[in-house]
């Protein structure tokens, strides 16, 4: 969890000064923020992030979030629970009751 919390300022703020609510964040969820501002003003991880970036552009995705379900579903941007709930019924997944510790609806 650290490190997607840490991707995640990364990616949204790589090449700017990280705001005081983001490194409030990033502290709550266990990351080290001197670490992280270092990793960042030394562009650390930039090469790998420009390389997964360019993997994705070239797969398709270009938002975010972005879903790729059973290696044949792109599911692009913010979209509504049914959206998922009719590719997971494409794909036979039985679906999952609330509350029931994992047991499926028949």
């Amino acid at each position: 969890m650290k490190w997607l919390v840490a991707l995640v300022v990364w990616v949204g703020l790589a090449g700017h000064a990280l705001a005081r609510p983001h490194l409030e964040v990033a502290a709550r969820a266990g990351v080290d923020v001197p670490g992280m501002e270092a990793a960042l003003k030394e562009d650390r991880f930039g090469d790998y992030l420009d390389a997964r970036r360019h993997e994705a552009e070239e797969l398709g995705i270009n938002g975010i979030p972005a879903h790729v379900i059973a290696d044949r579903y792109l599911v692009m941007g913010a979209q509504p629970y049914d959206l998922f709930e009719r590719v997971m019924a494409r794909l036979n997944v039985p679906r999952r009751v609330a509350g029931d510790g994992g047991a499926q609806k028949g």
